[in-house]
């Protein structure tokens, strides 16, 4: 199929199917859904994680963590109170633990 074919069946200019083609167009979904469609295919869209989602949320929980501790020490050092490392590290686990058995929206809000 010419790209003036799948144009028409689409009903868009043969322009906007050649500069989607090079991906330099219209990209927006309803677009593709479109075109799909005049191919006489369905368009189906899924998503994946990069990684287990387990992973993803185990990384974001540590992060998390590190985060909110780190600003509690820098806190504390300007009171000269920084607990050493190990205390920190110990300070993270508690805040990782918290964090997992609470989950929910709390984890993206930083």
């Amino acid at each position: 199929m010419t790209q003036a074919q799948l144009a028409k069946r689409a009903g868009m200019e043969q322009a906007q199917v050649a500069r989607f083609e090079r991906g330099r167009g219209d990209a927006r979904l309803g677009t593709a859904r479109r075109l799909f469609s005049a191919l006489g295919l369905e368009l189906l869209v899924s998503a994946a994680a990069p990684v287990p989602l387990a992973r993803l949320l185990e990384e974001r929980v540590r992060a998390v963590a590190h985060r909110r501790v780190a600003r509690v020490a820098a806190t504390m050092a300007l009171e000269r109170q920084e607990p050493d490392a190990r205390a920190l590290r110990a300070l993270e686990k508690e805040e990782e633990a918290r964090l997992r058995e609470r989950g929910g929206s709390e984890l993206w809000d930083d």
